[in-house]
This record gives C-alpha cells, sequence and structure tokens, in this order.
C-alpha cells in the first residue's frame, strides 16, 4: 500500500531485497505541511519525503532509510531494526521506542531543537553536523546504561560513564 487516505500517508508493506533497496518518493506536488506519513512493516526500502510534513511514524520496519527535509511535530520509530532517518532541516523531536540500530542524522537547524527520547531501544546514534567547515559530522551514541542514586530524598539518574 502507498496512498493517501485523508490527511495521512500509508506506506505498508514494501519490501525490497538485500541486494537492491526498493526506492519510494512521496509526490511533491500531493503532499501538504500538515500530513502525516505513516510507515508500517516495510523492508529494504529507502523513502524520500521531499516536502514539510507534520510527522512520520515508523513501524515494524527493517531496513528502512527515511529522508525528509522538515517535521512540523515528530518523528516516532517503534518495533524497528535498522533504520536511518535524515531530517535536513527542523526536527522538533523524535521518540524511539523497542528498537534496534537506529541512526538519526540531524541538521544545524534541528540539533539545537531536538528532544530525543528513547525507551527500550539499543545501538542508537545521532550524528550531527561537523563543528566547523572542514570538520566531519559527529556521531554520538545515546546512553543505554544508567545509575540512578538517592541525594536528599530524590532519584537523580546519570548515564553512565567509562573511563577509557
Amino acid at each position: 500500500v502507498l496512498e493517501k487516505r485523508h490527511k495521512v500517508w500509508h506506506v505498508e508493506n514494501q519490501k525490497g531485497t538485500r541486494r537492491e533497496k526498493l526506492e519510494l518518493t512521496l509526490p511533491q506536488g500531493e503532499l501538504d505541511f500538515g500530513d502525516s506519513v505513516f510507515i508500517d512493516r516495510c523492508e529494504f526500502v529507502y523513502l524520500n519525503i521531499p516536502a514539510k510534513v507534520n510527522n512520520i511514524q515508523i513501524l515494524a520496519c527493517t531496513k528502512l532509510d527515511v529522508m525528509v527535509p522538515d517535521l512540523i511535530a515528530a518523528a516516532e520509530i517503534n518495533a524497528s531494526k535498522n533504520v536511518q532517518l535524515q531530517v535536513t532541516g527542523a526536527l522538533p523531536a523524535c521518540i524511539i521506542e523497542k528498537s534496534n540500530d537506529v541512526h538519526l542524522y540531524l541538521s544545524r537547524t534541528s540539533m539545537d531543537q531536538v528532544e530525543v527520547t528513547a525507551c527500550a531501544s539499543t545501538g542508537v546514534n545521532v550524528t550531527l553536523p561537523p563543528p566547523t567547515e572542514d570538520a566531519d559530522p559527529v556521531e554520538v551514541p545515546l546512553p543505554e546504561q544508567f545509575i540512578t542514586t538517592i541525594v536528599d530524598g530524590k532519584l537523580v539518574t546519570k548515564p553512565t560513564e567509562h573511563a577509557g
């Protein structure tokens, strides 16, 4: 399924192969900034969303690459594996739940405003734009392990730090 119903684009059960990813592009002339994009059970797919949309929901996908210029609300990734999301403009929030090996590529615009929430997920990495023109992008892993202590009767949680 690759269709628009009301204000929601449904990209469902699209499958490429290990040898050749299925490349899909939503039609730019039919996209509206109030639209949502729902991506469900796709495998080995590259999806280009060429215009600003409200939000993206990714569910139960494997080996999915998504490119989008701007999101008004959020990107949600749930129960997925090996997902890459590249946002070249604004991204206010990204929620990652029960997913493994997620890579989020941020723009200069989004890196100062985005809130990334991860729950029950492993291997989540964020690539930030280079700090200077002649530098390389910076890849940073999201912490997976935390230490909680009690300080003055309140729980204080910090990511585990490894020396080395």
